[in-house]
């Protein structure tokens, strides 16, 4: 029998949003988290840099102090069950180099981060790419994946929009 769990991957803004408890997208994020803890139908999926880009909450940014608590949180993402950290090799460079190249003929162009998020996604054949990044959606369907907003539950109202 095929394995049927959805393979998510998620963009390293998802993890500042989980951090930083924004309002109306934590319902979404903590029901796809318990599911990938369980591993029946999801696993969540984040290439290895995402360790370096998920640094410091807003907070911190701001204050320009730092937050154990914080810092305790970010690591406890990577250690739960059901994220699974892709690593940056040269195969994924390449696919990523050619993906910013590329965007310069087809417009949105991609920052060389998100290139090598979207290019992680392609190399381990996601289901499903996740971000909140609005530029990010315009790429949507020309890699094989739709690039989309974390999914709320069922009945939830709250706003999960992308930011522009």
């Amino acid at each position: 029998m095929a394995d049927r769990r959805r393979l998510v991957y998620w963009d390293a803004n998802i993890f500042l949003t989980y951090i930083e408890d924004t309002p109306g997208r934590l319902p979404a994020l903590d029901a796809l988290l318990a599911s990938a803890a369980t591993g029946h139908n999801v696993a969540i999926a984040t290439s290895a840099v995402s360790l370096t880009e998920v640094a410091f909450a807003e907070a911190e940014k701001r204050s320009r102090a730092l937050d154990p608590d914080i810092e305790a949180a970010i690591e406890a993402l990577w250690n739960s069950p059901g994220i699974t950290l892709v690593e940056f090799d040269p195969v994924i460079g390449r696919a990523a180099r050619d993906l910013v190249r590329g965007s310069i003929i087809t417009r949105p162009g991609l920052k060389p981060i998100d290139a090598i998020h979207l290019a992680t996604a392609l190399s381990i054949q996601v289901t499903e790419f996740h971000t909140y990044d609005a530029n990010l959606h315009k790429h949507s369907g020309r890699l094989g994946f739709p690039i989309i907003t974390p999914p709320l539950p069922e009945g939830r109202p709250e706003d999960n929009a992308p930011e522009p």
